[in-house]
């Protein structure tokens, strides 16, 4: 098909591609790494390249004893439409609860953002491993046996 010179074509109308971040729940572990994998979408197809920045902030979770601070930029060719990042989870044997952090979108260039934050939850699985001090006996006082 030629294109005519000044015409609009669906394909060139960027401000219709949404992208979007997903949710994630990620078990712990009690060592080492585990990655929370995010997936980024765009709602369709284009025939531009899109770019969109991303970074990882703290919300219950804290980084750098729960998770490794992420940040970047995602460039969607032609024609894709999915992107994952991944956060890196340090594993513990903490009984802390659950904690979640955030990935969060920005700076978009071909788009337009439509949910620009992702909750990575981080799932405690060492829920009932007490620590060392709760085999103390207490008192009633202010002072432990």
């Amino acid at each position: 098909m030629e294109r005519k010179r000044g015409a609009v074509y669906p394909e060139d109308i960027t401000v219709n591609r949404k992208i979007s971040v997903s949710d994630i729940s990620v078990t712990e572990g009690d060592a080492g790494t585990t990655n929370a994998v995010l997936t980024i979408t765009i709602d369709y197809p284009s025939t531009r390249t899109i770019l969109v920045q991303y970074n990882t902030g703290d919300d219950t979770a804290t980084v750098g004893s729960d998770y490794t601070f992420t940040n970047g930029t995602v460039t969607f060719a032609p024609g894709e439409t999915s992107k994952t990042v991944s956060v890196p989870i340090f594993g513990d044997t903490l009984d802390e609860g659950n904690e979640t952090f955030m990935l969060l979108l920005h700076t978009v260039s071909g788009a337009v953002i439509v949910k620009d934050t992702g909750v990575g939850t981080i799932v405690d699985d060492d829920t009932g491993k007490g620590a060392v001090w709760d085999r103390a006996v207490w008192d009633g006082t202010d002072v432990f046996l």
